[in-house]
This record gives C-alpha cells, sequence and structure tokens, in this order.
C-alpha cells in the first residue's frame, strides 16, 4: 500500500522464524531491491542551487574576454531539469551533458572546503 503524500508504502513478510530470534513486537530494517535499473547522469545535491521556479547548476567552462580576447575559466548558470534523488545524489533529466565539468559545492555562496560527503545510503549521526 503507497501513501500517495509521503510516498512511503507498506510492506507485509511471512519468513520463517524456527530459531525464535524474532519476537512479537520486534522491529527489523529491511532493504527492498527492485529490478529495474536505469542509466542517469547524477550529481550531488549540493551542486544544485535550488529556486522556486527553476532549479540550476554552475557549469565549469572556458570564457573569452571580449575585450582582451583572454580565455578564463567561469561557470555558466543553466537551469537544470531534476528527476529522482537517492540519499544526497539526484537525477539530472536536462541541462546538463556528460562528461561537462560541475561545481559541486558553493552554489549558494557557501565555502567549498566544508563540503559534506555524497553518499548514496547517508548515515547522520544523532547530535
Amino acid at each position: 500500500m503507497i501513501d500517495e503524500a509521503t510516498r512511503n508504502f507498506l510492506v507485509q513478510a511471512t519468513l520463517e522464524n524456527s530459531d525464535g530470534l524474532l519476537r512479537t513486537r520486534m522491529y527489523v530494517s529491511v532493504e527492498v531491491i527492485l529490478p529495474v535499473t536505469k542509466k542517469v547522469l547524477a550529481l550531488p545535491s549540493t551542486s544544485v542551487a535550488y529556486a522556486p521556479y527553476w532549479d540550476s547548476v554552475f557549469v565549469v567552462k572556458e570564457i573569452q574576454d571580449e575585450k582582451s580576447k583572454k580565455s578564463f575559466l567561469g561557470v555558466e548558470e543553466r537551469s537544470a531539469k531534476l528527476g529522482e534523488s537517492r540519499g544526497d545524489q539526484v537525477e539530472i533529466v536536462s541541462g546538463v551533458k556528460v562528461g561537462e565539468q560541475i561545481a559541486e559545492a558553493g552554489v549558494d555562496g557557501g565555502d567549498n572546503d566544508l563540503q559534506p560527503p555524497s553518499d548514496l545510503k547517508p548515515k547522520p549521526e544523532d547530535q
């Protein structure tokens, strides 16, 4: 049964417990393995600038100064369509091509040295 509001789903399983390790009112953590896989372009969620009307990423690229004609590395903000997210990763459906260099942290003006790790199964510490 899937809850449309939270996208959580209820699963009931029946298993053999001949050694009696599982008892009434005990809980277990389970992982549901889905058979369908697809290749996606995924980025750390810290590389996305989230906004009410569109989300964007910053592509690092060579830019040429119009006056001096000198080239330098800069960033170009691009609108990005996001797909599914898993852990600290988010799928990029459009706006970025494979092989392009993306600013992964600090897109909100923060410090790149404080970038959190990007993990598909993060386990934050209780504080």
